[in-house]
């Protein structure tokens, strides 16, 4: 698919959806040229709240945009902050807790190893 050169730059999302421990917003693939070589979402913990574990066979990377936590990562445990970055391999177990009294907002984007 080709974007014509005025065409937006940002990237889509889907609406948010609300989920146990807060909310997420996917990409929206649909909308995205099919050369992008990832996909993304953004996701919300709410305080005192705990992600779902996830595991999978992609490689994944989370920025923390705000907030702060506890990263829960095959067996160890890590304090994240605003502005850290985590990579996961594939196959591990991998969620987060929000200890603070703020949301914890974190960026996440996956792609398959070549």
């Amino acid at each position: 698919m080709n974007f014509p050169a005025s065409a937006t730059p940002l990237l889509p999302f889907k609406p948010t959806e609300p989920r146990e421990y807060g909310s997420i917003r996917l990409f929206d693939s649909t909308s995205v040229p099919p050369s992008l070589p990832f996909s993304y979402s953004r996701f919300t913990v709410n305080p005192g709240q705990i992600s779902r574990k996830d595991q999978h066979e992609v490689l994944e990377v989370w920025v923390i945009l705000s907030g702060n936590g506890r990263l829960i990562y095959d067996g160890g445990e890590y304090a994240v902050k605003t502005g850290d970055a985590v990579q996961f391999e594939t196959l591990r177990v991998h969620q987060i807790v929000n200890e603070s009294s703020e949301d914890l907002t974190v960026f996440s984007f996956w792609w398959k190893r070549e």
